[in-house]
């Protein structure tokens, strides 16, 4: 047992001298033990050491006894010691483990914030799961998504300007900045879960909905409809406390699309199709304060009552005259209660 205590301690200290003297103690332990069982009865008190000779010198048990005893004390103080010392080492490997095991969960965590800061969520699942993978490139095809192109024509014609009153444009890009957040404040509502942003070009918001979730063409263009409601609202609210008349003219189309990451680097979501070219083109060649719609995208949006009224025949570069519907008046919508035009589900 003493042996086997003594290998123990060689194998969880590091302490070599401590190691060496548990084994010292506990083989002589052993001998004296085993010499102490093979004493023979007739000599129950004495044991008769043959020196040299022939000269047999009396030995008492006591002395056994006594020696005994103390090799046992110093073996359990040996083996208090290391085990001490042990406990101590496994401390401070535990509190230092403990402290990596944090820290990389902090780091974790960032790097999951970021990244949906930059991809959606459930593209950012897909490149977590092949994050060891340097062949990989995320691409996705999409049935039925709508897309919104939200931009402030009078920002860049008649509010931007370079000046050292406005510290060379500064002051523009901040108040630009805030509308932007007010807007990217209303992505985490619940109401708005399958709504993503793409992008930002200049003073255009480039959103889309519809990107994970089923097919549903009518949902998304409703949520997406509703949310430039809200957009319209945030943007006067603004324009009140700052003074300011900034339009926001908006353009609404639902279809086909493929999205994908491109760059290593510094990847960036983005989403291409005809929807997305036409979804820009209602923007261009809409109305000031106004949603405008493809005739397609407005039956959608008829069937969740939104009404809206026709325009006539526009035309749109790269596809000659459309008919264009803008969106005249939007239906009060309980996004408590689920709904047949609206999701309510958390993606």
């Amino acid at each position: 047992m003493f042996a086997l205590a003594g290998m123990v301690v060689i194998f969880r200290t590091r302490f070599l001298y401590m190691s060496a003297l548990v084994i010292i103690l506990a083989v002589g332990s052993i001998v004296l033990t085993w010499t102490y069982f093979r004493l023979p009865y007739a000599d129950a008190y004495f044991y008769w050491i043959e020196v040299s000779n022939g000269v047999d010198y009396p030995v008492h048990l006591s002395h056994f006894s006594v020696f005994l005893g103390v090799i046992a004390v110093l073996v359990v103080i040996s083996l208090s010691r290391s085990m001490e010392i042990m406990l101590k080492i496994n401390h401070i490997w535990n509190r230092e483990h403990s402290k990596i095991y944090q820290d990389n969960k902090k780091a974790h965590r960032a790097n999951v914030y970021l990244l949906h800061n930059i991809v959606p969520k459930h593209v950012a699942k897909v490149l977590f799961k092949h994050r060891n993978r340097t062949d990989f490139m995320y691409n996705s095809y999409h049935p039925d998504v709508a897309v919104m192109f939200c931009a402030i024509p009078n920002f860049s014609d008649t509010f931007y300007h370079e000046s050292t009153g406005n510290r060379h444009g500064l002051e523009c890009l901040r108040l630009l900045n805030e509308i932007f957040a007010e807007w990217d404040r209303l992505l985490v509502r619940p109401e708005f879960s399958i709504v993503e942003k793409i992008k930002t070009i200049g003073p255009t918001y480039m959103l889309a909905a519809g990107l994970d979730g089923p097919p549903e063409r009518h949902n998304s263009v409703s949520v997406l409809a509703m949310f430039a409601q809200r957009m319209l609202q945030e943007l006067d609210e603004i324009n009140a406390h700052a003074f300011n008349n900034f339009q926001l003219r908006i353009g609404l189309n639902s279809g086909p699309l493929v999205s994908g990451v491109i760059g290593a680097r510094k990847p960036l979501f983005d989403i291409w199709g005809d929807t997305v070219n036409l979804a820009s083109r209602m923007e261009s060649t809409g109305v000031e304060g106004k949603v405008q719609v493809t005739a397609q995208t407005a039956m959608s949006l008829r069937r969740c009552g939104f009404k809206l009224t026709g325009r006539g025949g526009i035309n749109v570069k790269g596809k000659g005259v459309m008919e264009t519907c803008l969106i005249s008046e939007w239906p009060d919508v309980d996004y408590a209660a689920a709904d047949d035009c609206l999701w309510e589900t958390s993606i």
